[in-house]
């Protein structure tokens, strides 16, 4: 149960960060839900409800039917993995478009390689 709220938290954490201007107690606001509350689902202290799921899924682009497959325990990354793929979004914001698109490219000569 730990791993899936390590993994939850980073999947609205990575898809909050994905929307450049998001911040936590902006979708708090938007979801109806206290920036507490999204603190703690992103930080993985806290296993979101349902309802608080499907809140923050009504702002932010979630895979509901990939966090099922996690809770499920079907193909869940590790956390090392999360906390890896959620760094990698953070530095993927902080580049300019013609050095993401890069760093892409860098990204899928590796997974051909592997």
């Amino acid at each position: 149960m730990d791993q899936l709220r390590f993994q939850i938290g980073a999947a609205v954490r990575t898809a909050r960060k994905r929307q450049k201007s998001l911040t936590q107690e902006k979708l708090a606001e938007a979801a109806g839900v206290s920036t507490e509350t999204i603190s703690n689902i992103e930080r993985g202290a806290t296993l979101p409800t349902v309802d608080v799921l499907f809140k923050i899924a009504r702002v932010l682009p979630l895979d509901l039917g990939a966090l099922a497959k996690l809770e499920a325990g079907e193909g869940a990354p590790s956390k090392n993995r999360v906390r890896l793929e959620g760094l990698m979004a953070e530095v993927a914001q902080m580049l300019p478009d013609d050095k993401l698109r890069s760093l892409i490219e860098i990204g899928r000569v590796l997974a051909r390689g592997s």
